[in-house]
């Protein structure tokens, strides 16, 4: 009796199990169908997307905006028409994800895959963010060293890249709260770091470095005064200017000797200058 009931139970498990087998492969099939299908169709709209906006000049127009340069720099080395059209490909295979999930009757991994989409716009807003923080800390860089040198400061790059990467970090805070992670702890850390290094460095400029920081100030005045070839006389002192840096102006003398004398000695004290 005993070895009748658990035969007949298994054989009920298998019946059930085959059964449920025999339901599921269809849909299965109808799945895959489906997502080859869909792929198919996402892969030409990928190739005639691409091939389009080539066409009319996308990857013109980013070179042009200097914007594919700082897509480069971000890692993203597809051509913008080709990043556009990647971009839509993978939307219609995400697509093509609820559909098969829905098939199958995959409720939750349906779910799932929807509030994933429902969350890309706020994947995309923060790239965007990231994306302008970037351009626009590159272009204040770029900016203070094509300036720096052309005065001839020496400290332009060291200051460019303090401030590309302050407002980098300002964009990664604001692309985080686009992604509505809390940043509270963030933003705070950030605040403390950057009054700390503008407590340092006022510290810095009104003891340890007064003398240097007056130095760097009259190099502005002075690179406006002197020029190269120039020849100027102060205390005993003659020579002819062969550069103005920053903090020094070197001096060539008439027996060859070359000297440097602090910008801010050549403002606080009569010079002569004359001219090439």
């Amino acid at each position: 009796m005993e070895f009748n009931s658990f035969q007949a139970t298994l054989t009920e498990s298998l019946n059930s199990m085959w059964v449920g087998v025999t339901q599921f492969l269809p849909k299965l099939v109808g799945a895959v169908i489906l997502f080859i299908i869909f792929y198919a169709i996402a892969s030409t709209i990928r190739k005639l997307m691409s091939k389009t906006l080539e066409k009319i000049g996308l990857n013109q127009l980013f070179d042009k905006l200097n914007l594919s340069k700082s897509l480069y720099s971000v890692g993203i080395k597809s051509p913008p028409a080709a990043l556009f059209a990647k971009i839509i490909f993978y939307l219609i295979m995400l697509g093509a994800l609820i559909v098969c999930s829905d098939v199958l009757q995959l409720d939750k991994v349906s779910a799932a895959i929807t509030s994933f989409i429902n969350y890309i716009p706020n994947i995309i807003g923060a790239a965007f963010i990231l994306f302008l923080a970037q351009m626009a800390g590159t272009f204040i860089r770029e900016a203070l060293e094509a300036t720096s040198e052309h005065l001839n400061f020496d400290y332009g790059k060291v200051i460019g890249g303090a401030l590309y990467a302050l407002i980098f970090v300002i964009g990664i805070v604001l692309a985080f709260g686009q992604l509505q992670i809390e940043t509270k702890l963030l933003s705070n850390v950030i605040q403390i770091l950057l009054l700390t290094a503008g407590a340092s460095l006022g510290i810095s400029l009104g003891l340890g470095t007064k003398n240097v920081s007056n130095k760097i100030i009259s190099g502005v005045y002075a690179r406006e005064d002197f020029k190269v070839g120039d020849t100027v006389s102060f205390n005993d002192i003659s020579g002819e200017v062969i550069s103005v840096g920053s903090v020094t102006t070197k001096l060539k003398k008439v027996n060859g000797e070359i000297i440097s004398v602090p910008n801010n000695t050549l403002l606080e004290n009569i010079v002569s200058c004359k001219k090439r």
